[in-house]
Formats: structure tokens, C-alpha cells, sequence
């Protein structure tokens, strides 16, 4: 019985056989004529300078991706100025994420600036400022401003866990100021250490701080606490709003308080924030909030 069921078997693989080679043929030319297809399909290749070139792609890999354009130019563009690929007449979608996650509009995030990068910012024409990405956790920088008071501000900021869900840093500023509306230019030294923590990511986060001035004989303040979140809206508009609360030194009791809100628009390596701040004027024996304008702009400049 046993043998009569393999030599069974062995009649119908031979019958099997042909049938066999002819589903592997198809199978080949089909594959064939798949490829033959993709190559002379139409792509639209956008580069991060802003060129589109059309055409069909005959190779890609890892590092480079090569185009023979409509007008049968062949072009190799490498993967890093690489933006995106989208059949021919389809518009390109880009995801703009929150690279300036780094700092709201007053105050600053536990985020680190990526590893490397330099970032340019500007405040009211007036106030600028630069930071770079020292590591993963590092971040330096300096403002400069010459507005009504000049002051220089070298600062420092680690974030302790970058990959956590709650960010913990420490930022630290040193700020010297020359204060030339008078008759006399009279010179002020404040420095202060601040604790930060954040939750949440580039996109959507929110950062509770409290600092201390160490050395300070500019401002009547004795600890500030800041209060600061970013809510995205769409692929390229965030709403932020940061505010900060500041004691006076020389009682608890006596606060000040800086509301701001308004929106931030992402592009691929900058971002315009334009919103409101009411800083304290002092009128008389009172504080006085005024809403004035905020807007500013960043740039990381190394691409």
C-alpha cells in the first residue's frame, strides 16, 4: 500500500511538473513588466532649494536618487537635499515640526536645540538673540540688546532627560546691563539660576519653571515662576502663550505679571511669532497692563 501511494505521488509531480514552470514564467514576466512600468512612470522630485524637477527614476537608494528629467536630462540628487516625492501633478505635503520648540515667546522649554544646529531670533527689532545645539542636551546662547537699556546675556541650559516624558533642565543667565537713559550710565550685573520641567514633544508641550536670582541688583524681584504651553492647530500654526509671575523682594505679597498669547507659523527652517504682551508699566503707585504688540522671528541658520 505504501508503495503504491508514492509511486502515486511521483506520477502526479511529474504531471505537476510543467504546470509548475509555467506559473514560475508568468510570475517572471509579470514582475518584468511591473519594473518596466514604475521606470517610466512620472514623478515630481522636490529639492530643499526649492526646485521641482519632473521625470521618471530609474534608481534609489540610500544616498542617492537618479532622475531622467522630461527634457532626458539625468540627474542624481543625494537623499539629504532630498524633500519629497510625489507622483507627477499630486501636490507635496510637508509635516513642519516645531523646531523652535526650544522657547516660547518670553521664557524658554526644557527641549534642547539639536545637536549641532544654530539658531538666529528676533523680538520687536530690538532684542536678538543665537543659540547652538553644544550636544543632546546642551544648548548656549547669548542675547544682545540695544534697546532703551543695552545689555549683553550669555546663558546656559541642560535638559537632564531629552528622552522622557517629563523634561527636566536647568537654565542658568548672566545678564549685564548699562542702563544710558540718564545723565549717568549706570551699570547692573543679574544673574539667575531656573528649574524647568516639560511635557510633551516639538508640537505640543508645556513647560512649568521657577527661578532665583543669584546675584541682582537691577530688578526689585525676588523669585519668578513662568508658565508657558504650545498647542498645535495645523501642519504650520501653533498657539502659544507664556506668562510669567514675579515677586517683589522686598514682599512676598506684592506680585507682578506678564500675560502673552498669540500664534507661531512653521516653515521648514524658520518661524514668525505674532501675538500680545502685557507688560507692567508702572503708572503712579500702580501697574498698569497695557497690551502692546509681540512679534518675532527665527531662523536656524545652518540648513
Amino acid at each position: 500500500m505504501q508503495f503504491i501511494v508514492s509511486s502515486q505521488l511521483g506520477q502526479s509531480n511529474k504531471s505537476l511538473t510543467p504546470l509548475f514552470l509555467v506559473l514560475m514564467f508568468l510570475v517572471v514576466v509579470s514582475t518584468e513588466s511591473t519594473n518596466a512600468q514604475d521606470t517610466t512612470k512620472l514623478f515630481d522630485v522636490y529639492i530643499k532649494s526649492k526646485d521641482k524637477l519632473t521625470g521618471r527614476i530609474i534608481n534609489r537608494d540610500n544616498t542617492t536618487l537618479v532622475l531622467v528629467t522630461t527634457a532626458f536630462d539625468t540627474v542624481n540628487v543625494s537623499q539629504t537635499q532630498l524633500l519629497g516625492v510625489v507622483s507627477h501633478g499630486e501636490s507635496l505635503t510637508i509635516n513642519y515640526q516645531g523646531r523652535f520648540a526650544n522657547k516660547y515667546f518670553l521664557s524658554n522649554s526644557s527641549l534642547p536645540i539639536e545637536k549641532g544646529a544654530w539658531h538666529y531670533s528676533n523680538q520687536n527689532l530690538f532684542f536678538n538673540s543665537v543659540h547652538y545645539g553644544v550636544s543632546e542636551k546642551l544648548t548656549a546662547g547669548v542675547s544682545v540688546s540695544t534697546f532703551i537699556d543695552f545689555y549683553v546675556a550669555p546663558k546656559l541650559r541642560f535638559c537632564i532627560n531629552p528622552k522622557a516624558k517629563y523634561k527636566v533642565a536647568i537654565n542658568t543667565q548672566y545678564m549685564y546691563i548699562i542702563d544710558w537713559t540718564g545723565n549717568e550710565k549706570r551699570k547692573y550685573n543679574f544673574t539667575f539660576v531656573q528649574g524647568l520641567i516639560t511635557k510633551g514633544n516639538e508640537e505640543n508641550n508645556i513647560t512649568l519653571g521657577v527661578g532665583q536670582p543669584l546675584a541682582n541688583d537691577w530688578l526689585n524681584i525676588n523669585y519668578f515662576i513662568t508658565l508657558a504651553f504650545k498647542k498645535k492647530l495645523s501642519n504650520r500654526v501653533s498657539f502659544v502663550s507664556d506668562n510669567l509671575l514675579l515677586t517683589n523682594k522686598n514682599n512676598d505679597a506684592v506680585t507682578t505679571y506678564i500675560f502673552s498669547g498669540g500664534f507661531r507659523i512653521d516653515g521648514r527652517n524658520h518661524a514668525f511669532d505674532l501675538g500680545i504682551i502685557t507688560p507692567p508699566l508702572n503708572i503712579g503707585l500702580q501697574n498698569v497692563y497695557i497690551p502692546i504688540p509681540f512679534i518675532s522671528y527665527s531662523l536656524r541658520v545652518n540648513r
